[in-house]
C-alpha cells in the first residue's frame, strides 16, 4: 500500500523590532516558513520524506528577530537551506512491543525538542541552535519498546553556510548525538539528549567543539477542545571544555478555545557574542577567539491566532503576537549591550496569516518509528 501525505506552509508577516543593532526601530514585510514537502510511504515499512525551503528567495538576508543568530547572521534568523529534509526511513512493524528503525539522509539529527516552525509561535526562540541539529547528512538509528525510545544519529557537524550550501560530507560522521524519550501516558513526553558537535561555525573543521545538553517534558492534548500544549525545555552547551557555557531555559504553553488559541512564551537564554561585520551579520568561518562575550536574554511572547477558515486539509489562520525581552551581559569579556543597542529592553511585533496545507500535527524532526507515532497520535490545532 502507498500512501502520500503532502504538506505546505507559507506565513506573510510584518515585523517590527525596535531597537535594531542599527539604533532605531525597523520594519519588514516578509514571507517567512515558505515550503513544500511531505511524507510517502510503501506499506508500513519504508518511508521517504522531503521537504523544499524557499527562505532562500523570501528571506536572504533573514529574518528580522533580537536575539536569534546562527551561521552568520545576528539578531535575525537565517535562512533555511533549499533542501531542508531530504530522507529514507525503514523500520518494523509497529503492532510488535519492540520496534527497530534506520533513517538516512539530510534533516535533523535526533536531539532535543521539535523544530520551532512545529510549535505554537511566529518568532523563533533564541536557542533554536543550543536545541535543534538542523540540516545534517545523518544517520539514524531507533529502538522502542513499548513507550520507551532510544534514538542515535552520527552526522556531519558543520552548518550551511548559504541557502545552497549541503553538508560537508568530508566530515560525515565527526559528530554525534542520543536522545532518549519516555511516554508513560498517551500525550506527556519526556526526553533527554546529549550531543557533540564538531565545529559547527567552522566548515573546514578547525572550529570549536560542542558538548551539548537537552532536556524537556511536553503535555499536548490539544486535538480535544479546551485541552493544553505545555513544554518545559533545559538546555546546555559547553563550548572547547568548558571555555564557554551557556545555557537555556524555555517554557511555553497554548490552549484551544474554539476557533481561537491563545499561546506563551517566557524564555532564558544565553548568546554568543562575535565580532560583527555589519549590525547583523558575523565572519564566516569566524576569526580565532571569535567569542567576545555572552549576552543573555529574557525573552516574553504572547500571541493569539484564530482559525478563519478550514478545509479537509488546508487552514487560514490570521495571528498577532508581540515579544518584550530584556538584554543583559553573563560573566565578563569584551561585549556590552550598549555597543550595539541604545538600550536594554526590546520589543517585536508580529501580524501574519498562516496559510497551511496538510500541517495539522506534523511534528518536523521527527521520522522513522517516532515519526510514524507522532503523525497518528497527534492530531492537534497548530
Amino acid at each position: 500500500m502507498v500512501s502520500v501525505v503532502p504538506r505546505a506552509r507559507a506565513i506573510p508577516v510584518l515585523i517590527w523590532n525596535d531597537p535594531t543593532p542599527d539604533g532605531d526601530g525597523l520594519a519588514e514585510l516578509r514571507v517567512i516558513q515558505p515550503m513544500l514537502g511531505g511524507d510517502l510511504r510503501l506499506g508500513s515499512h519504508f518511508s521517504f520524506t522531503t521537504t523544499i525551503n524557499f527562505e532562500g528567495a523570501t528571506i536572504p538576508e533573514g529574518e528580522l528577530a533580537l536575539g536569534n543568530w546562527g551561521e552568520g547572521f545576528i539578531d535575525r534568523r537565517h535562512p533555511h537551506t533549499w533542501v531542508h529534509e531530504l530522507l529514507i526511513g525503514a523500520m518494523t512493524s509497529a503492532d510488535a512491543p519492540w520496534q527497530i528503525g534506520l533513517v538516512a539522509g539530510k534533516g535533523f539529527a535526533g536531539f532535543g525538542t521539535d523544530d520551532p516552525m512545529s510549535r505554537p509561535a511566529l518568532r523563533y526562540p533564541v536557542n533554536h541552535h543550543w536545541s535543534q541539529l538542523l540540516e545534517r547528512a545523518m544517520v539514524l538509528g531507533q529502538v522502542r519498546y513499548r513507550r520507551l525510545l532510544l534514538e542515535g544519529s552520527l552526522f556531519n557537524g558543520d552548518e550551511p553556510e548559504s541557502p545552497s550550501t549541503w553538508p560537508n560530507l568530508d566530515r560525515f560522521g565527526d559528530s554525534w548525538a542520543v536522545r532518549g524519550q519516555f511516554t508513560p501516558v498517551d500525550g506527556l513526553e519526556l526526553q533527554l539528549s546529549r550531543a557533540s558537535v564538531k565545529s559547527p561555525e567552522h566548515r573546514p573543521g578547525a572550529g570549536l567543539q560542542h558538548r551539548q545538553w537537552n532536556a524537556s517534558a511536553r503535555l499536548d492534548r490539544s486535538g480535544s477542545a479546551g485541552a493544553p500544549y505545555l513544554m518545559v525545555e533545559w538546555a546546555r552547551t559547553d563550548v572547547e571544555r568548558d571555555r564557554f557555557t551557556f545555557s537555556s531555559i524555555l517554557a511555553e504553553g497554548a490552549i484551544t478555545l474554539g476557533r481561537i488559541r491563545p499561546y506563551y512564551r517566557l524564555e532564558r537564554t544565553d548568546r554568543p557574542e562575535e565580532e560583527r561585520i555589519s549590525g547583523f551579520r558575523s565572519p564566516r568561518p569566524p576569526h580565532d577567539d571569535a567569542i567576545l562575550g555572552i549576552s543573555r536574554w529574557t525573552v516574553h511572547t504572547a500571541g493569539l491566532t484564530a482559525r478563519l477558515w478550514s478545509g479537509r486539509q488546508w487552514s487560514i489562520q490570521p495571528a498577532v503576537e508581540v515579544t518584550a525581552g530584556r538584554i543583559g551581559k553573563k560573566g565578563g569579556g569584551l561585549f556590552a549591550v550598549s555597543d550595539w543597542y541604545r538600550r536594554s529592553t526590546f520589543w517585536d511585533l508580529r501580524i501574519g496569516w498562516r496559510l497551511d496545507y496538510g500541517m495539522e500535527g506534523h511534528r518536523m524532526g521527527r521520522y522513522g518509528v517516532i515519526g510514524d507515532a507522532h503523525h497518528s497520535a497527534s492530531k492537534g490545532y497548530h
